[in-house]
């Protein structure tokens, strides 16, 4: 049955951030209106409410304090060990106002790549997991990233993927793997995410996890053969989980995600 696109509240009025940027920009942020949203309510009807989050002063890293936006809640997380589905609509130039530092792992420096990839699409599926843009995420580094896809309507472009992140070596359980969207609204004023738990995977559970072990392989010896190996080893595993998640790329959760993407409206 074909469906209407629900209308949100018309948010009309502009709304400027705090001008308190500690390590980052100086003077008020940009004022930018935020959007009318339109989504299709069919596709997770449990949604909601569309609210406004109100920006913060930049404080110390790593926490992420973006300038006042959109959220919207798509599903709650699926375990005790999940996250939920969030939408998050981000004023882009009050954000890299805020972060404007363009170092390694940044939040400038994020937005650069995705917009050499919403650009030139073809290094999605080559490029290292770390390379790929994660901004808002968590505080971890993007290890694993399957499923990679180039996601565009009449309203925005992006890419997505399934992703997993952590802070050092381990296997990853089920519960480790997220859907990410990040994208651009095609007038460019607008950053927007989704990120939220993906439990559809095959991969082990925590359960099992726990029995056997989070180690990928033998710590190495202190000798350039033995890390080496274990070099070597890593780098199996992770190629191995990305193509576990591969097989994932139409799974119908991935592909309910991709439609609500690729249907909603920024006006």
């Amino acid at each position: 049955m074909k469906t209407q696109a629900r209308p949100l509240l018309a948010l009309s009025f502009s709304v400027l951030a705090s001008s308190s940027l500690a390590g980052g920009g100086s003077g008020p942020l940009p004022v930018e209106p935020l959007p009318t949203v339109n989504w299709n309510q069919a596709l997770f009807p449990q949604a909601g409410p569309l609210r406004v989050v109100q920006g913060e002063a930049r404080r110390e890293e790593p926490s992420f304090f973006p300038p006042t936006h959109l959220e919207l809640q798509l599903q709650g997380a699926p375990d005790a060990y999940g996250i939920e589905t969030t939408v998050s609509i981000y004023p882009l130039a009050a954000l890299l106002q805020k972060y404007p530092e363009q170092t390694e792992g940044s939040v400038g420096q994020q937005v650069k790549a995705l917009r050499s990839l919403l650009e030139n699409p073809a290094p999605l599926n080559t490029a290292a997991a770390f390379r790929l843009p994660a901004i808002d995420t968590v505080n971890a580094s993007l290890a694993v990233a399957g499923a990679r896809k180039s996601l565009s309507s009449a309203n925005l472009r992006g890419v997505r993927y399934l992703g997993a992140f952590s802070q050092d070596v381990r296997r990853f359980a089920s519960t480790d793997v997220r859907y990410v969207f990040q994208g651009i609204s095609r007038d460019g004023r607008y950053l927007v995410t989704v990120n939220g738990s993906f439990s559809g995977n095959v991969l082990p559970t925590r359960e099992s996890l726990e029995g056997s072990g989070y180690d990928v392989a033998p710590q190495p010896q202190d000798n350039d053969k033995d890390r080496a190996r274990y070099e070597g080893e890593v780098n199996t595993y992770f190629a191995g989980v990305n193509s576990t998640l591969d097989q994932s790329n139409s799974n119908p959760e991935v592909t309910r995600l991709d439609q609500f993407v690729e249907l909603l409206q920024l006006r």
